[in-house]
């Protein structure tokens, strides 16, 4: 399997070389000037610390590298955060729906529940909902590793914390307008300010719409994409030491996923696909109410209250070839085949099924409780919180397989709709305590009670023959004491060290999808036990900061999710399967530089060794094999130059060059655990060039140039589609990332 070879190396450095030496010799040569590095603050350990005093692993990016470097939202982030990265859940859903944040490997095979969350301003946010836009950030804050005695909610493998702008009591604003390629277009306007004496607002409203890079040949379709997005801030703050913030937030998008992708021997973004369905959507509204009150001069009351819904629809062809799309009328089931008798509600009209087609639905509603009461003092910090949430999950799905089936399986359908509810509480608590002036001492724990119902129905009616039809239902009930402890030491002011250890825990369950009654297959709690070693360093004078971590984590019942056959039947099920023990171990490290005033340099890397220790899958031994969908090398560079001007203004240019290693992906969908039927998701890096000017008027004006050099670059979501897929003839699918995009941006800020 090729990694980060010589050849490899070389061929980055040259590219990333070519423009660099370009924007270099356009550029005057500038002295190293006095000026340190702008001091990140963050409230990653829920007290307000600049980035380098916080003795853990967390990257944090400000929300004006964010507008600058063009970061959307979470996935714009991939390698430039060290060891973060995405996976896919498997199983028969290549969508966004089923994608999971993974870090440090952690998380790299959903189980149907995140081990990374994703919380904005505090609240977490249900799976289906993490991708959400960035407007309005003023920083996103990363911290790697379990972060259960800092969060409500339950984080094994890191936590991904959003902190939105609040409006204040000057009147802001601002107007964004972007055009670009592939019909691109994105247009923002936000407006905060005063209302009264204790009570501001801010309404933010941003619409985007692309036509997209993809295409279907065979309908004459672009895979596109339109959002619409709003968010609605009121701050009350009747006292300096109380200060109630209340959110809404909406979003509308209306697109069509490539859901199989398009055959990989093309190197192009032609999909083929003689059925697309009605547009695919995924709707959120949010409302959150965030309490601060300050009972005595350190001690603060905190309350987190919130509500988030999301629903979506996919819909997508299966076999990505022309077929015979001749509709073939199956019947209806109106009942159970097993006693007692009970009505099924999932197929009681016929269906006509053609080609090869899924459907898929997915709601998750989500409602959460934080009651956090925190200290600061000489010597001591505290916090000590509690937590209670309710998530309710609604999955039909829907496939129907026609005459294009013919020569594998007959005709068939399937209509499922199944349910989880998923409750829990936990309690947590840490304390920091400074017993000399250079050593910190933090310890840690979190007691969690989880609980878990499924009920369901499902029907597989097979030309009008064999139909199977049953009703489930079933509970799971876990709870867990998990504990951290660390130590921090400064060798000198600018020069920290630290070492930590944590126990990380998610909550087992019910498999959501059995293909039978009595195939209800509970799993297992994962748990993780993760020790790291860190240095935070600022060097010359504040110009250079350095951030180093080495990490082990030693992994129990690794939840993974597999496609497999039915051994009672012709069609896959996807079932969560405990690996017994894994390993995951590396290298972190973020290097910021600035030599001049108008210049400065970033660097991050993330190394992730990770391997299969016990884990026999399906009668296959897995040990000594490295997870699936995890990059073991990512990388990225930054360089961003300010060019003056004689009319005192200047030219801001910036170059950003990304690198993902390759990584293995198991052929799910070949129903086969086999190692033969493994692939592997090739490594590629992609170089971006922005320029941007601010006139007299106060207008900004940015171009931007996306994947300079147009490579063909391509991921692995859903079904691991660089597979051969059943009814396509062996074909290799992939999902390719975006061709050279270029864009102009004009922003204006009153």
């Amino acid at each position: 399997m090729p990694r980060l070879t010589r050849s490899t190396i070389i061929d980055i450095a040259v590219r990333f070389a070519l423009v660099g030496g370009a924007l270099a010799a356009a550029l005057p040569v500038l002295a190293a000037e006095d000026g340190a590095l702008a001091e990140v603050v963050v409230t990653a350990r829920k007290r307000t610390e600049t980035l380098q005093e916080v003795p853990l692993a967390v990257s944090a990016i400000d929300g004006a590298t964010l507008e600058a470097q063009g970061i959307a939202n979470i996935t714009d982030t991939y390698s430039r955060v060290p060891n973060l990265y995405f996976t896919a859940a498997g199983g028969a859903s290549p969508t966004s729906d089923y994608q999971y944040l993974t870090i440090r490997g952690v998380g790299f095979n959903g189980g149907l529940e995140p081990a990374v969350g994703v919380f904005i301003d505090g609240m977490y946010q249900p799976q289906i909902g993490f991708d959400t836009s960035f407007i309005d950030a003023e920083r996103v804050e990363v911290l790697r590793g379990p972060q259960g005695t800092l969060f409500g909610r339950n984080t094994q493998g890191g936590a991904v914390n959003i902190v939105t702008r609040k409006p204040g009591n000057e009147f802001e604003g601002r107007v964004e307008l972007e055009g670009g390629r592939f019909g691109t277009y994105r247009g923002l306007v936000s407006l905060s300010g005063p209302l009264a004496d204790s009570l501001s607002a801010g309404l933010t409203l941003q619409y985007g719409s692309t036509d997209g890079y993809a295409r279907n040949i065979t309908l004459n379709r672009d895979y596109f994409s339109k959002q619409l997005v709003a968010r609605g801030t009121v701050v009350w703050s009747p006292s300096e030491r109380l200060k109630a913030t209340l959110t809404l937030d909406a979003s509308r998008r209306d697109m069509k996923e490539l859901g199989l992708g398009v055959p990989l021997s093309c190197n192009c973004y032609n999909a083929v696909a003689d059925q697309i369905g009605p547009n695919d959507y995924k709707d959120g509204n949010g409302i959150q109410l965030n309490v601060d009150w300050q009972l005595g001069e350190s001690v603060t009351l905190t309350s987190i209250t919130g509500r988030r819904d999301v629903k979506s629809q996919m819909q997508w062809d299966w076999d990505g070839r022309v077929t015979n799309l001749t509709p073939v009328p199956l019947n209806a089931v109106t009942q159970t085949n097993a006693p007692p008798i009970v009505p099924i509600q999932v197929a009681t009209q016929p269906v006509s099924a053609s080609g090869v087609f899924q459907l898929q639905n997915l709601e998750q509603e989500f409602t959460s409780q934080e009651l956090r009461l925190s200290g600061v003092g000489e010597k001591f910090d505290w916090l000590v919180g509690a937590y209670w949430f309710q998530q309710d999950m609604l999955q039909p799905r829907a496939v129907d397989i026609g005459l294009a089936g013919a020569g594998l399986v007959p005709p068939l359908y399937i209509r499922e709709r199944f349910t989880e509810k998923r409750d829990g509480w936990a309690a947590f608590g840490q304390v920091t305590f400074r017993p000399a002036d250079k050593w910190e001492i933090t310890l840690g724990t979190r007691y969690s009670d989880e609980t878990a119902d499924t009920d369901g129905q499902r029907v597989i009616n097979i030309a009008n023959v064999a139909i199977r039809a049953f009703l489930k239902t079933n509970n799971f009930n876990a709870d867990n004491v998990s504990s951290m402890a660390s130590v921090s030491y400064a060798v000198t002011p600018d020069v920290n060290v630290y070492a930590t250890w944590a126990q990380g825990w998610k909550a087992g369950g019910i498999n959501r999808y059995p293909s039978r009654a009595g195939q209800d297959l509970p799993y297992a709690d994962e748990k993780s036990t993760n020790y790291d070693l860190g240095l935070k360093a600022t060097w010359l004078d504040g110009r250079v900061t350095t951030n180093l971590a080495l990490f082990h984590i030693d992994i129990e019942e690794q939840q993974t999710l597999n496609v497999v056959p039915d051994p009672n039947g012709l069609t896959p099920i996807t079932v969560v399967a405990n690996a017994g023990k894994s390993t995951s171990r590396g290298v972190e490290l973020e290097i910021s530089a600035r030599p001049s005033d108008n210049l400065r340099l970033g660097l991050s890397y993330g190394l992730t060794d990770t391997r299969f220790d016990r884990f026999i899958q399906f009668g296959v031994d897995r040990a000594g094999d490295p997870f699936w969908s995890i990059p073991k090398n990512t990388a990225s560079a930054t360089l961003d130059w300010s060019l003056p001007l004689a009319s005192g203004r200047s030219i801001d240019l910036g170059l950003s060059w990304q690198y993902v290693d390759d990584y293995t992906i198991p052929d799910g969908s070949s129903l086969s655990p086999s190692p033969d039927f493994e692939n592997v998701n090739e490594s590629y890096s992609r170089v971006n060039l922005r320029a941007g000017m601010e006139f007299e008027s106060g207008w900004e004006v940015s171009a931007y140039v996306r994947n300079v050099f147009d490579s063909f670059d391509y991921t692995l979501i859903g079904r691991d589609f660089v597979a051969p897929v059943p009814f396509t003839n062996n074909t290799l699918y992939v999902v390719p990332l975006e061709p050279r995009n270029v864009g102009l941006q004009v922003r204006k800020r009153f």
